[in-house]
């Protein structure tokens, strides 16, 4: 009888402990959510910039195009209507010959064509000549063109020039000068061909040989 009412009284203490073990574990991770509670308390509340009445908005104020749109020829000529009137910011090769403008005699006209492999795309960029002074050699055949990095507004239209396509440039930065490739002759590339002369000349003096015999 002792026996039986020991077993019961440790299955009793048992089933307690269980219980008791999980609400105790609970009470542990309730604990942190109440200090962040009471730390958030203590906080500032936050503000909301609606609540300030100087944070409005001018709805006559014109769109800032002072932001530079670091790009690439290829990019403004596909899209012409995006960034005109913009600044833009490109690198290109100068190529042909600077224009003088016969109206002020202080600005030319200089080409710029993208350096991208297979890409032929060019701008017209209006420069003042002391910028254009910086450019050591003007891209042709034989020689590469002086690498310029271009800051200006870009014009779809430009009005001061008869609606032509163009960029008034306000920087013009040298990337690396032009070089000059000089023909070279390369006798390599006629070793097979003087080849085939040597053998021509050779049968040709043996077809003569042969035929002075048989006479």
């Amino acid at each position: 009888m002792n026996k039986l009412l020991f077993n019961i009284f440790a299955l009793m203490l048992a089933f307690a402990l269980a219980l008791a073990l999980p609400a105790s574990a609970f009470a542990e991770d309730e604990n942190p959510s109440s200090s962040d509670s009471a730390a958030s308390a203590k906080a500032e509340p936050a503000t909301s910039v609606d609540a300030n009445a100087e944070n409005i908005v001018d709805p006559t104020q014109r769109a800032d195009n002072s932001f530079i749109y670091d790009t690439t020829i290829e990019d403004i000529l596909a899209e012409t209507s995006l960034h005109d009137g913009r600044i833009v910011q490109f690198v290109g090769e100068a190529i042909g010959d600077r224009v003088l403008d016969d109206a002020s005699g202080k600005y030319c006209w200089v080409t710029i064509e993208s350096m991208a492999d297979g890409s032929d795309a060019n701008i017209s960029v209006y420069m003042t000549v002391e910028q254009a002074e910086q450019i050591d050699h003007f891209g042709r055949y034989g020689v590469t063109g002086t690498t310029l990095q271009i800051r200006g507004t870009f014009n779809q239209a430009c009005s001061n020039h008869e609606g032509l396509v163009d960029v008034h440039a306000t920087n013009v930065g040298v990337m690396a000068r032009g070089v000059e490739h000089p023909d070279t002759l390369n006798l390599s590339n006629f070793g097979f061909g003087i080849f085939l002369i040597i053998i021509g000349a050779a049968l040709m003096a043996a077809f003569y040989f042969v035929r002075e015999r048989m006479r």
